[in-house]
């Protein structure tokens, strides 16, 4: 996609042949006006008589998708109209196929020409940000930086859609979808909205409605998320928890809420309340070591020294590097009265991190 040969490397422009001319009885052939071909890998050895309408029409639709403003460009237009009435029909539906059959490339080359053949329909441009979406998702796995390049075209796209008609519905629509995928909530809600503005079909609309909803509700945890962490990372953990509780109240399963508020009362040594907190996020996501650590240090405020441990090694079998975990496991060691073992779990965060004060103080103590 980058470096790419010049796509009109292989146009040339001719006069039309008389032959050709009469043959076209809908349109006013200008002889003055010169034709492009596409001749392939012939260009040197081409023959007139082998010249074709099927050979213009593809130089005509190659040098309106790649210089749009060539100074006959109308005319071509008007040319391709005459000779091949059906071809926004024929074309859009042979551009879906080929997109459904994941043969992209060429999919993409459909729309652009019809793109570039109707400048005042803004669905021509809709269509080919759509294929770009499929092929940066087909690329998304194996190839990330032909998933990014197809991503920017196709936000390119839908701009130029929206460009072409600002009142077309359906742009909004996928521009929406669009940013959801790209996790941008913001800019996806503006588009729903502007979509809803637009929209005269009720029933398209509920849907619409309803994500737009999910995403004010969104929006509102979000703030409330951040109020909270910033009054408990500021010491106002009493705030924090407040707002942590309303947050709770609006989603019972936001998982990250359940996590905070163990962390706030974790702070203020209302372990038994925390440790409830974190088992109660446990139950909302995949056990994670941060949220298994966070459990442990609890377990390891009351006591519950094995439960503690427990905890500990399952974080440390997802991230086997983890000094804050491994000096928790030293912790618990120390506790229950196990120095040799403390000793060994401090040294390996010296390994790890050598200017670790913690484990070097713990170690001294030892």
């Amino acid at each position: 996609m980058n470096n790419l040969p010049d796509p009109l490397a292989h146009i040339g422009f001719i006069s039309v042949p008389e032959e050709l001319a009469v043959s076209c009885t809908e349109f006013h052939i200008d002889p003055q006006i010169m034709l492009p071909v596409e001749f392939g890998d012939m260009k040197e050895k081409w023959n007139a008589k082998d010249i074709t309408w099927e050979a213009i029409i593809s130089g005509i639709l190659r040098v309106l998708i790649h210089d749009q403003e060539h100074e006959n460009a109308d005319y071509y237009r008007k040319l391709i109209l005459a000779i091949k009435p059906n071809i926004r029909h024929d074309f859009t539906k042979a551009g879906i196929m080929k997109a459904k059959n994941k043969d992209f490339q060429i999919a993409i080359e459909i729309f652009q020409a019809l793109a570039a053949l109707f400048p005042q329909y803004a669905l021509n441009a809709l269509n080919l940000a759509l294929v770009y979406e499929d092929a940066a998702e087909y690329k998304k796995e194996d190839k990330p930086e032909i998933f990014q390049e197809y991503t920017d075209l196709a936000f390119g796209a839908y701009k130029e859609a929206l460009k072409r008609d600002p009142d077309f519905a359906e742009t909004y629509q996928n521009f929406a979808y669009f940013f959801l995928k790209q996790e941008n909530l913001k800019k996806a809600k503006e588009q729903f909205k502007r979509y809803l503005q637009l929209e005269k079909n009720q029933e398209k609309c509920m849907e619409v409605r309803k994500i737009v909803q999910e995403l004010d509700s969104f929006f509102d945890i979000d703030s409330l998320f951040k109020q909270a962490f910033d009054n408990i990372s500021m010491g106002k953990e009493e705030q924090g928890i407040k707002k942590i509780m309303l947050l709770l109240e609006k989603k019972p399963d936001f998982w990250n809420g359940w996590f905070l508020l163990g962390w706030g009362l974790r702070r203020l040594k209302r372990f038994g309340e925390a440790k409830d907190a974190f088992n109660k996020a446990l139950k909302y996501t995949k056990p994670n070591p941060d949220l298994l650590n966070e459990l442990a240090i609890t377990y390891m405020e009351l006591g519950e020294f094995d439960q503690s441990e427990k905890q500990l090694k399952q974080a440390l079998k997802m991230e086997p590097h983890n000094t804050k975990v491994i000096s928790n496991l030293g912790v618990v060691a120390m506790k229950k009265g196990d120095s040799e073992l403390a000793k060994g779990y401090f040294n390996t965060v010296l390994e790890f991190s050598p200017h670790d004060a913690i484990a070097q103080e713990f170690l001294k103590n030892l």
